[in-house]
């Protein structure tokens, strides 16, 4: 449809505060040109330029006495730097007692890998056969 303007009808908001609710009716260029405008007013009334914001300066006093807490606090360590007592997994409490163990001996770590070899093998060459349907419908006679 045209409005003799030149311009096709096109829907847009009623207005900024309105949110999502549009309306059916159309605008000729000069009212898209309007809001348009009110919108770009709206944000830039709304962005701050950081660029005009000064940036803040210590003072010596205030420097040394911020140098002063971050060396006592790093002396004193923080809680969260610190391992957590639940770090270990269970049946690890004294991780030197597993760490002194023996080493897992040869033969058992070829046996584990002789099992995982054949069992892969196995599941390489599983196949499911029947004669039977796998879906079965329920009522179907």
């Amino acid at each position: 449809m045209n409005d003799g303007t030149g311009t096709s009808p096109t829907s847009y908001p009623q207005a900024i505060g309105d949110g999502a609710r549009e309306t059916s009716g159309s605008f000729n260029k000069s009212d898209q040109q309007s809001m348009l405008s009110r919108i770009l007013n709206q944000t830039a009334n709304n962005v701050i330029d950081v660029t005009t914001v000064e940036p803040h300066s210590l003072e010596k006093g205030e420097f040394i006495e911020r140098a002063k807490q971050y060396q006592h606090y790093g002396n004193t360590g923080s809680s969260s730097s610190r391992i957590p007592q639940g770090a270990l997994p269970p049946g690890t409490a004294a991780p030197q007692v597993v760490l002194a163990a023996e080493p897992v001996s040869a033969h058992d770590i070829n046996l584990v890998k002789n099992f995982s070899e054949q069992t892969s093998s196995a599941l390489k060459n599983f196949e499911v056969s029947g004669g039977e349907p796998f879906v079965v419908q329920f009522g179907a006679t």
